[in-house]
């Protein structure tokens, strides 16, 4: 791997770890309905994110 490949795999990496953090706060305050409706549409953001970023950590593996 190259210099580049590895600090855009550790951006992606940063990123990922972000979202995860972000939908873990999301999570813990989830008692009333709007928030439980705001969880859940993090959730599906969370999702198609570490979706696209699989996607882009595979490519960047890959070569």
């Amino acid at each position: 791997m190259t210099i580049e490949r590895i600090l855009l795999f550790l951006c992606v990496l940063c990123a990922f770890s972000f979202a995860v953090f972000a939908v873990k706060l999301n999570f813990k305050r989830k008692d009333r309905k709007e928030e439980r409706r705001k969880a859940r549409k993090a959730r599906k953001e969370f999702f198609q994110l570490a979706k696209v970023l699989f996607k882009l950590l595979l490519r960047i593996i890959k070569g």
